[in-house]
């Protein structure tokens, strides 16, 4: 096999919604030795009341992601992400520093206020739709000790600096005026 030969690599790309809040695309890389890596691009949180069943699970199952890539910390892009190690997600999540430093800040008002609304919300009539999954939602999707074991394996990377995932892939993330960009290669083939 040709070492350029990028016919032997597959990338795809599931976006696993069309709306705006919830960002979360899973990408899975075939390399050329067969080898199969699942990661995704941020896991962000459903932010529109109509959308709320779907924060609380994954079209995925966690455990099979290898890693995750971070682009920013609006919460429409990591607030899932104390969930998703709750719901046993093994891997790193890789972002930029800056990122890194305010995500815990982000992600604890984010607890507070999810278990602020399940207070309030438990005094609400609820109006049950059948096409909609019942989950149970007397409980916050994570709290601050969800956050804390999340941010055990978060790892903060600086811009413009390539960095090694595992012996096959390597991410350098960039600057763009809003958020951070990234660029991904594997060995000698470049996505």
């Amino acid at each position: 096999m040709s070492k350029n030969n990028k016919a032997d690599m597959y990338l795809d790309m599931i976006a696993l919604h069309k709306e705006v809040t919830g960002s979360c695309i899973l990408c899975k890389v075939r390399l050329p030795n067969r080898e199969t890596l699942k990661f995704i691009v941020d896991c962000g949180l459903f932010q529109e009341e109509k959308y709320n069943f779907s924060n609380y699970s994954f079209p995925f199952e966690p455990s099979e992601i290898d890693f995750a890539l971070v682009t920013h910390t609006h919460i429409d892009h990591i607030g899932r992400i104390p969930k998703l190690y709750k719901d046993g997600f093994k891997g790193k999540t890789y972002t930029n520093l800056l990122a890194a430093e305010l995500m815990p800040i982000a992600l604890n008002n984010t607890a507070e206020i999810l278990s602020s609304n399940i207070q309030k919300n438990s005094k609400k009539k609820v109006i049950v739709d059948s096409s909609i999954p019942v989950f149970d939602t007397s409980k916050p999707l994570f709290d601050n000790e969800d956050v804390a074991n999340a941010m055990e394996n978060v790892v903060g990377i600086d811009f413009n600096k390539t960095f090694r995932i595992n012996d096959h892939v390597n991410v350098t993330f960039f600057m763009n005026r809003s958020y951070s960009r990234f660029f991904m290669y594997t060995s000698n083939y470049t996505l």
